[in-house]
């Protein structure tokens, strides 16, 4: 199974589908953020990704986003991207952690991102 990068500098693999307009528009755009080397990105809906070698079912990571962190823990859904929010620079992504983050907003921000993620083709023209 791969293990977290050997980079000292990469704090999350964040597994995306890139073949959602939105969600490669976004990993771009955290890419062009983030300090160089912060986040490994892998597209999982490239035909060379094998979610076997990561022990984990393709389908599981195309339902939603999935962050390994630097020690090798998963993190899936709306907890993916308050961590990879919580490293890029600026105050707006950080302000955005720390509001959802808290009892109650949490929950609709997971509500709201399990209804994206389970729509984000049809939405974005690329129906499946």
């Amino acid at each position: 199974m791969p293990t977290v990068p050997g980079d000292k500098n990469t704090e999350l693999i964040i597994f995306y589908d890139g073949s959602c307009g939105h969600c490669a528009r976004a990993i771009s755009r955290y890419r062009r953020l983030a300090p160089s080397g912060r986040f490994q990105c892998v597209d999982v809906s490239g035909d060379h990704f094998c979610a076997g070698d990561y022990g984990r079912e393709l389908g599981k990571f195309m339902a939603q986003m999935h962050v390994r962190d630097k020690v090798g823990g998963w993190h899936r859904g709306i907890d993916a991207l308050l961590l990879i929010w919580a490293l890029l620079p600026g105050w707006r992504y950080r302000w955005l952690c720390r509001i959802l983050r808290r009892p109650g907003f949490h929950t609709l921000a997971d509500i709201g991102y399990r209804t994206f993620a389970a729509n984000r083709h049809r939405w974005s023209g690329h129906g499946r």
